[in-house]
């Protein structure tokens, strides 16, 4: 058994780490923003927002990856090209089932089937590609600040 704990210190700085069953004690390290967007034209313009506004966003642009970052940091604020990630919600929401952070999905317009499985699936807040776009500039802010 292990606790995901989280802790905000004086500072503004946030810190986690795992508490297992037998006492020992794992420091996880935090990433503020991951967005997994393989398209590179999307991906560049999600990185010039996210760099005007200073924050700090790790993208990813292969599923392996992101399986990987998320076994290992926990981010404030997740972001997935739910169109790229397809059938593969189930093993998001294994890996993620114990953490804590904030999750937004973006679909396109017309794949509505897409939008009601991954909130199905435990996705906090999905939305249309153009939404996001709108929104991308106060979700990145509101993650910086937590």
């Amino acid at each position: 058994m292990k606790i995901n704990v989280r802790v905000l210190l004086a500072k503004g700085t946030l810190i986690s780490f795992q508490l297992f069953r037998k006492g020992a004690l794992r420091m996880l390290s935090t990433s503020g923003i991951v967005v997994f967007e393989p398209d590179l034209l999307f991906s560049s313009r999600i990185e010039g927002q996210a760099r005007r506004i200073g924050a700090d966003l790790k993208l990813i642009t292969d599923y392996d990856g992101l399986l990987r970052q998320l076994r290992e940091n926990v981010p404030e604020l997740l972001i997935v090209n739910l169109d790229l990630l397809g059938t593969k919600l189930d093993q998001l929401q294994d890996i993620l089932g114990g953490k804590s952070c904030k999750s937004v999905g973006y679909y396109s317009h017309v794949n509505v089937r897409l939008r009601e499985e991954a909130k199905r699936f435990g996705i906090g807040s999905v939305m249309s590609r153009g939404v996001f776009v709108a929104k991308m500039k106060e979700l990145f802010a509101q993650a910086s600040r937590a």
